[in-house]
């Protein structure tokens, strides 16, 4: 039985929205973690035209750059 090729993973697959250089922490009290204290949520640019939040150690982008 022939075995399937794996497709090569991209570098933004390999990274979390936390490693970009766009994403920024939105440090706010009403939006930090009651047990460990940090940050849960993120801003980026190319997420909704920065207009939304969303939640940190989401799979990155294709527009993603390291810091």
């Amino acid at each position: 039985m022939k075995r399937k090729q794996r497709e090569p993973i991209e570098e933004h697959e390999r990274h979390i929205c936390d490693e970009c250089r766009f994403g920024k922490l939105v440090d706010e009290q009403w939006n930090r973690s009651y047990i460990t204290g940090e940050t849960l949520t993120l801003r980026c640019p190319h997420y909704e035209d920065g207009k939304y939040m969303f939640t940190r150690r989401q799979q990155a982008c294709k527009k993603f750059e390291s810091k």
